[in-house]
């Protein structure tokens, strides 16, 4: 008889058992595991519309819209040497 196999499985048991039981704890302690300080507010940023072009509305008034305006490729090249590059949160 093998014994390796049976050593093996009550390793994995003896390992897995504690961490399983851990999964299932009730998870009513996160507020005081990870308490959140609610005197600090956050901040909500302020964005433009125009940061954000993929609105539904935006998206759906594109075609149904009367006024259409051609855009050329030197307009575009314009536009995206005027916006400041974006900022990297490394």
């Amino acid at each position: 008889m093998n014994i390796r196999p049976l050593i093996a499985a009550l390793a994995f048991v003896s390992i897995a058992a504690p961490l399983a039981a851990h999964a299932d704890a009730p998870s009513g302690d996160i507020n005081t595991v990870f308490a959140i300080d609610l005197t600090r507010q956050a901040s909500v940023p302020d964005f433009d519309r125009r940061e954000h072009r993929t609105y539904v509305e935006d998206v759906l008034a594109g075609p149904t819209s009367t006024t259409s305006s051609q855009v050329t490729r030197e307009q575009v090249r314009e536009e995206l040497a005027k916006m400041p590059p974006e900022r990297v949160g490394a």
